[in-house]
């Protein structure tokens, strides 16, 4: 993998620049290969405490936890498509489970005690891997289907769902469905006009394309906003147009 500079978007999504993200983060994360060190050193962390968690707890679906606690053990040798496919048949599984016993929420769903990890957790981690996915190495309408299915299915809070759309609009955008990958963000823009990562998702997958005329009509729309939250997220673009 290519080396992250400090003025290069986070590969997270987040749609921040990597140094505002996590690239700290990364100073002070622990990696799972170092679990042995970790718990041999600091057996009363938060890490090794999770760690001991997912592991041990009792779960209703033991087969389908085995999925999700290889991607926590190995996934580090593992290919993202290999990653995305375990992650998708987890979330799957969860969202039939829901859909049978008419759950609507995320945290309906954790009290079933299908896996051994916070449900929340696992859809997160899953969007960050799918949202770095590209069309040579994975099949994006797939994951595009599932989105729409996770979004149909359970009632998500406005920073996941927000998180969901924009990962299906860079899939859309990759496939050069560009106006059904606009559309996605700017129907949520009709509901929430101030929400600066749809703005954020736009502007980039625009000057991706090299449409910079549709990049800065969306950079001006959002900066014409005076108190949108996370203002400096859209003013760093500046220098897409320079």
């Amino acid at each position: 993998m290519s080396k992250i500079g400090r003025n290069d978007l986070c590969p997270c999504g987040s749609g921040k620049k990597y140094k505002k993200c996590c690239l700290n983060k990364e100073k002070t994360t622990t990696s799972k290969e170092q679990v042995p060190l970790v718990n041999e050193l600091y057996g009363n962390s938060l890490f090794s405490y999770h760690n001991q968690y997912v592991h041990t707890k009792k779960v209703k679906n033991e087969e389908i936890n085995k999925k999700l606690l290889n991607i926590y053990d190995y996934g580090k040798k593992m290919s993202s498509k290999e990653v995305m496919d375990n992650y998708l048949e987890v979330i799957n599984s969860l969202l039939s489970y829901a859909k049978e016993n008419n759950i609507r929420t995320v945290e309906e769903l954790d009290k079933s005690e299908q896996i051994s990890e916070f449900c929340s957790n696992v859809i997160n981690d899953a969007s960050d891997v799918a949202y770095n996915l590209t069309k040579n190495n994975y099949d994006l309408e797939k994951v595009i289907n599932y989105i729409d299915r996770l979004v149909d299915t359970l009632d998500l809070d406005t920073n996941e769902y927000i998180s969901q759309i924009r990962t299906k609009s860079k899939m859309l955008f990759e496939l050069g469905k560009i106006k059904e990958g606009e559309k996605a963000l700017t129907d949520e823009l009709e509901k929430n006009p101030k929400s600066t990562y749809c703005y954020v998702e736009l502007i980039d997958r625009f000057n991706d394309i090299g449409n910079k005329e549709k990049a800065k009509y969306y950079y001006d729309l959002a900066l014409s906003y005076d108190n949108i939250e996370d203002r400096d997220v859209i003013e760093e673009r500046e220098d897409y147009f320079s």
